[in-house]
């Protein structure tokens, strides 16, 4: 099919009848006993290409003959620009010309072989004319698709290179582990995870900026957490920190595996499923650790917030209930004990609250609205304990028209703007808290390995 006086070479249709065209030239080939030019250059090929390639026969191929049509100079993976050389596009020149010259002599035989002209000799010197072009075509092109592809795996070979030497450090420095050596190594290797993830994690944002930091701090806090006893404020501190190093090590484990089979992994490097699947799952913990883990403030606060809603459990069974099925009256609840638990400590909480309604936050401290709720939620608590605070908002505003129930009242609207306000922040933030309090769901990240 022609387009422009170019062969239309994009569509189905042209790739089956190739295909077919293809077959029968290597059959007659064969059957004229035309000389095979030498394909033992396929033994220098990749794992992937001698899939393609299972022996040294002909195995004339479509996709090859299409790119000897569009001689595309270049190419883009993983959105770096690879050019091929010039011997290349000469090689898919003559392999054209040849072809050329082979429509020329079939078009003479349309009408009859007995009538062109031709005897067998000169078929046979076509074919394999035909045939030396193509073995000389393949063998530049697939060799310098092999180099394009050794290049595009670079930032995951870096990454590799990377993650081996900090487990040699690791290995062999083992009493320095966590000292200065140890940190550059981790931030050395965070960073190429980071450009890694920037050309290959297409499900997720491909951030390319991750923090060594979040990790360090996450290490912090998990070695803390052993020296404290058992606590709902200790155990939240421990399951967030715990992500951040467990999708850590995963990738880890992940790219140690893939170092002896990298032969296999696409250059595309967004089409390999497992290594998008660890990248996508160090992203989503990278940014909780970044938001809730590194800044200890923010994660003294939500550890105080999960306390004070497994207390509020404690107290009202139906509260329990609620929790434990995912009611939507549970939904209700827990921007009430969130706003609460700000007001009880309102310079400690400040900091996460912020994140969550920022427009109430300005210049380090609260805007007056929020400073008058904080002075009747003052005035309120000087006539109930909090466990009766807690239960009020629980049962949530009554038709009694007391102190009480008014500042019930008015909290049910700044529940309301909590949870409309960053519709996605606050459903984030939610689901950190319910994983919190029910301890789960972890993540599988010990499945079978896949590229």
């Amino acid at each position: 099919m022609l387009d422009g006086g170019r062969m239309v070479v994009q569509i189905d249709s042209w790739q089956a009848s190739c295909s077919a065209f293809l077959n029968e030239m290597e059959t007659a080939a064969c059957t004229l006993g035309v000389e095979l030019t030498s394909r033992s250059y396929r033994d220098a090929f990749t794992v992937n290409y001698k899939a393609l390639f299972p022996s040294n026969h002909r195995h004339y191929r479509a996709d090859v003959f299409k790119a000897s049509i569009e001689q595309c100079p270049t190419m883009w993976v993983n959105g770096d620009k690879f050019e091929f050389g010039v011997t290349v596009l000469n090689l898919a020149r003559k392999l054209q010309g040849e072809w050329a010259k082979m429509e020329a002599v079939m078009e003479k035989c349309q009408q009859g072989v007995a009538g062109s002209g031709y005897n067998r000799t000169d078929f046979v010197t076509m074919l394999s004319s035909v045939d030396a072009a193509w073995a000389g075509f393949e063998r530049g092109y697939i060799m310098e698709l092999m180099g394009i592809e050794d290049k595009a795996r670079s930032w995951l070979v870096q990454a590799i290179h990377c993650e081996a030497e900090l487990t040699k450090f690791e290995t062999q420095q083992e009493r320095f582990v966590g000292s200065q050596r140890h940190r550059d190594l981790q931030s050395q290797f965070v960073k190429c995870l980071g450009k890694l993830n920037s050309v290959a994690n297409g499900q997720g944002k491909g951030k390319d900026n991750f923090d060594s930091e979040v990790l360090q701090r996450a290490q912090v806090v998990l070695q803390t957490c052993k020296c404290q006893s058992d606590s709902f404020a200790t155990e939240t501190a421990h399951g967030l920190a715990m992500e951040v190093q467990e999708s850590f090590e995963a990738m880890r484990r992940y790219l140690r595996e893939v170092s002896t089979c990298l032969e296999c992994v696409d250059p595309h490097l967004c089409k390999n499923g497992g290594l998008v699947a660890r990248l996508v799952d160090v992203e989503e913990s990278w940014d909780l650790g970044a938001l809730y883990v590194q800044r200890e403030k923010t994660l003294d606060a939500l550890c105080d917030w999960v306390s004070q809603i497994k207390v509020a459990q404690r107290l009202s069974p139906s509260f329990m209930a609620m929790c434990e099925n995912c009611d939507v009256e549970m939904f209700l609840v827990m921007p009430r004990l969130i706003w609460l638990c700000f007001l009880r400590n309102v310079d400690a909480q400040s900091e996460l609250m912020s994140t969550l309604i920022p427009n109430r936050f300005g210049n380090g401290g609260c805007n007056v609205e929020l400073m008058t709720l904080h002075k009747r939620y003052q005035e309120v608590q000087a006539c109930i304990t909090w466990e009766g605070l807690l239960e009020k908002a629980i049962s949530g505003p009554s038709c009694k028209n007391d102190t009480l129930d008014a500042f019930m009242l008015e909290l049910e609207r700044w529940s309301m703007e909590l949870q409309r306000n960053s519709p996605k922040d606050w459903n984030q933030c939610s689901s950190v808290v319910m994983q919190c309090l029910t301890g789960g769901p972890q993540k599988e990240r010990d499945s079978e390995f896949n590229v």
